[in-house]
């Protein structure tokens, strides 16, 4: 993944800040200063934030979910975005149990929301920690994706 890319800022201020329980103020000048002196650009700093922000103002009980027996069929839009291996991984924490389909839906609209053409399931995975973290009454989801991204690292810490 390229060093100018949003996830790449997403994942540096998920591990350097909020995963150390950090209180982190976005539009802290402190959060710019370092994402710009850990070698991040301007776009993508900027874009990072705003996506953080939006996370942050969302609101999942506005979300409308269908009912458990309906089946979840991705839109174009989002399949340009998640490959069907993303697709299945994503549905597969539903039929686990470990989302709820109205989570599994902040999750989607916010990978879509990344507007990133590299989306791959080590990928959605993070954007999945940062969701469940950003949702206080997903803590328990939160540990079991924490478990699924720590099987990702080949050195088991996350980085």
């Amino acid at each position: 993944m390229k060093k100018d890319s949003v996830l790449s800022v997403l994942m540096y201020i998920f591990n350097h800040h909020l995963q150390q329980g950090k209180v982190v103020e976005l539009t802290s000048d402190e959060v710019t200063e370092d994402l710009e002196s850990a070698g991040f650009g301007d776009a993508p700093i900027e874009q990072a934030i705003e996506w953080l922000s939006s996370l942050a103002e969302m609101d999942k009980e506005a979300i409308a979910v269908s009912s458990p027996d309906a089946i979840r069929v991705f839109s174009e839009e989002e399949k340009q975005y998640l490959d069907s291996e993303c697709q299945a991984f994503l549905l597969d924490l539903i039929k686990q149990v470990i989302i709820s389909p109205a989570t599994f839906e902040v999750i989607v609209y916010f990978l879509v929301e990344l507007d990133a053409d590299d989306i791959d399931v080590s990928l959605a995975k993070w954007v999945t920690l940062m969701v469940l973290y950003n949702m206080p009454d997903e803590q328990e989801a939160f540990k079991q994706m924490e478990l699924l991204v720590l099987d990702d690292s080949p050195t088991g810490v996350i980085h």
